[in-house]
């Protein structure tokens, strides 16, 4: 009998949902929904074979967003919209047979940046105020924490507590 690989961290998830929130309150000055878009999130099953689920992915957000010409490899956004929708269904998919040190590569090499650029610019992603829920992650199995603004989960090993954070 073989058994189940886990699936992504919690933590990971939440932050590929945060990303989502972001995408959608992207500036009203970014086209939205173009004719011809520049976005094609998809993973391309020749790359898919020879490279395995990271390197595609790596591939088609480079071909997207152009980073492999880009001095800075600063990430931006030319349009928002439904293409848009389609980079967070795909990470979702991806990180499912990516390993544990895949996940954690394609977390700061392009999640995190991903987010930092829908906020990076001072016209950047606005979250409404109904929607502000969490600012961080949580990875429930290394004693690490989650700053939800005022309130900071800790866990550490098979406990859970809460503290009140003081800004």
């Amino acid at each position: 009998m073989t058994k189940a690989l886990p699936g992504p961290p919690q933590g990971l998830i939440s932050r590929i949902d945060h990303l989502a929130t972001l995408l959608r309150s992207l500036p009203s000055s970014i086209s939205f929904d173009p004719p011809v878009s520049k976005y094609y999130f998809a993973l391309d099953p020749e790359k898919l074979e020879d490279r395995g689920t990271f390197g595609a992915f790596t591939d088609c957000m480079e071909i997207s967003f152009e980073t492999y010409h880009a001095k800075s490899h600063v990430i931006h956004f030319m349009e928002r919209g439904k293409q848009l929708e389609g980079l967070t269904a795909l990470m979702e998919t991806a990180i499912k047979t990516m390993s544990d040190s895949e996940r954690a590569v394609f977390q700061d090499v392009w999640l995190e940046r991903l987010i930092e650029a829908t906020v990076s610019d001072s016209d950047g992603a606005k979250i409404p105020a109904r929607k502000r829920k969490e600012r961080g992650s949580v990875n429930l199995d290394s004693g690490t924490g989650m700053d939800l603004g005022l309130v900071r989960v800790v866990t550490s090993g098979c406990c859970l507590g809460v503290s009140m954070l003081l800004h």
